[in-house]
């Protein structure tokens, strides 16, 4: 063999050998975590799994709505609801001060353990997982799920409910801050909320008007529950006291819904 061909055959060897070690190298610098992958493989390390007996990552021992993965990367107890007794539950704490809760963490796909998962400047609660307009934050105080861009199935992303929160009702016309910006303001019309008659207006099953005496300016308005996807369960405000429909507006109560037509709300869904 030539001088030169030697000399050619060591520079190939050697540049394959600097391949094979820099493919490891690469590999370990990938950010842990990034993006939806930072729930992909729930992981507890034995040492915390033996120090607080807990057996499974996505287990709830003390049903406070935060599995075991969710208490080791939020730095709280297992087995104890509250683990600081400060009467705030473990999800819905924010352990690491991005805007969005322990619990939310987990529902928006992201690391409670860490402020920016995917490392890319914006905080995990100021992010838009779903893309329809409403940032994860405003996702949990508006009861919308962060990773569906129409929650309710119902044709509307999340972002176009005009969802919010109650600014100021002085049991005439109530005004709504609008998760992506902006107010609303419309009159509800207490006596299109149902209320007085006998019997519910709204009907579960079939998710229609049942009351054909209903003009259409009645108002669908429902209590949910935070957190529940379930409509079914949810609850109508047919009181026979007229006061009673009105008396959950108030100012700070967390708007999942709401639609005005002709200066008054047609639909109002509340979350408490």
């Amino acid at each position: 063999m030539t001088r030169i061909a030697r000399a050619g055959a060591l520079l190939a060897l050697a540049f394959l050998t600097a391949l094979a070690l820099a493919g490891p190298a690469t590999a370990k610098q990938k950010p842990h975590g990034h993006g939806k992958g930072a729930q992909q493989r729930l992981v507890l390390p034995k040492a915390w799994s033996k120090q607080h007996k807990a057996r499974g990552p996505k287990a709830d021992p003390d049903h406070d709505g935060l599995v075991n993965w969710g208490e080791y990367r939020s730095h709280t107890k297992p087995k104890q609801a509250d683990s600081d007794q400060d009467g705030t539950g473990d999800a819905h704490e924010d352990y690491d001060r991005d805007g969005l809760d322990n619990g939310s963490e987990l529902e928006a796909g992201t690391d409670p353990g860490r402020r920016d998962t995917d490392r890319d400047g914006t905080p995990d609660g100021a992010e838009d997982a779903d893309g329809d307009g409403l940032t994860n934050a405003a996702e949990d105080r508006t009861g919308n799920h962060p990773r569906k861009a129409d929650s309710d199935g119902d044709g509307i992303e999340d972002g176009d409910e005009h969802a919010g929160t109650v600014a100021a009702f002085d049991g005439t016309n109530l005004t709504i801050a609008l998760a992506v910006g902006g107010t609303l303001t419309a009159v509800v019309d207490e006596t299109g909320l149902g209320c007085g008659d006998d019997e519910p207006y709204y009907d579960d099953e079939e998710d229609e008007l049942e009351d054909e005496d209903l003009d259409d300016s009645s108002v669908t308005a429902r209590l949910a529950e935070q957190g529940d996807e379930d409509d079914a369960d949810d609850e109508e405000w047919y009181e026979d006291d007229v006061s009673g429909c009105v008396a959950e507006i108030e100012p700070g109560t967390a708007v999942r819904e709401a639609e005005v037509e002709d200066g008054v709300f047609v639909a109002l869904e509340l979350v408490l």
